[in-house]
């Protein structure tokens, strides 16, 4: 068993508690180098039981690390529950502009809307969940900004290019475990 790390359990603390996601393929050397040392089985279960016994489960996902935290209170799981509906409707958004569009996808917000234009479908789903008054573009930028605040995605402004990071299996993960029974009466 790894010796516990106290300055990178610090690291790792105080960035994953403001909701975000270590993952492995960022372009930040300090992200990367909390996830190759979580990324050590035994750095990991040392962790894990560190935080444990503050009340905090450290999961990890194939290519990333987050917190979770049990048996929230009913406003949070409320709260949780925007938040899954809203990124469920960005998901779907992104995913109608390109089916394949996840880990390691680079994109940027003219070629949407350049699609945009072409798409009623995706006209249709930026009207819905972008914010109105906006131009298109403004709108798309504002949901790809989104992805990159929540660790989703990584921006070079240089090149206004965006790149999906590993924690987008997180999202995925989430829609793909949500079931809705088929109705027995249709036919």
């Amino acid at each position: 068993m790894s010796k516990l790390n106290k300055p990178r359990m610090t690291q790792i603390f105080e960035y994953l508690r403001k909701g975000k996601f270590i993952s492995d393929n960022t372009n930040e050397d300090e992200v990367l180098q909390l996830f190759d040392y979580l990324n050590d089985s035994d750095n990991f279960e040392a962790a894990k039981i560190h935080f444990d016994l503050l009340g905090i489960t450290l999961e990890d996902g194939e290519g990333y690390f987050y917190f979770s935290r049990p048996n929230q209170p009913t406003a949070s799981l409320e709260n949780k529950i925007k938040t899954a509906h809203a990124w469920i409707d960005i998901l779907d958004f992104f995913k109608t502009y390109d089916n394949d569009f996840g880990v390691g996808t680079i994109f940027e917000p003219a070629d949407i809307k350049t699609e945009h234009k072409q798409s009623m479908l995706l006209r249709e789903k930026l009207n819905r969940i972008g914010e109105s008054g906006k131009s298109p573009i403004e709108q798309i930028k504002i949901l790809a900004d989104k992805l990159v605040s929540d660790d989703f995605a990584i921006v070079d402004k240089t090149k206004d290019e965006y790149k999906v990071l590993s924690a987008f299996r997180y999202l995925e993960r989430l829609v793909n475990q949500i079931h809705i029974p088929e109705d027995e009466t249709a036919e």
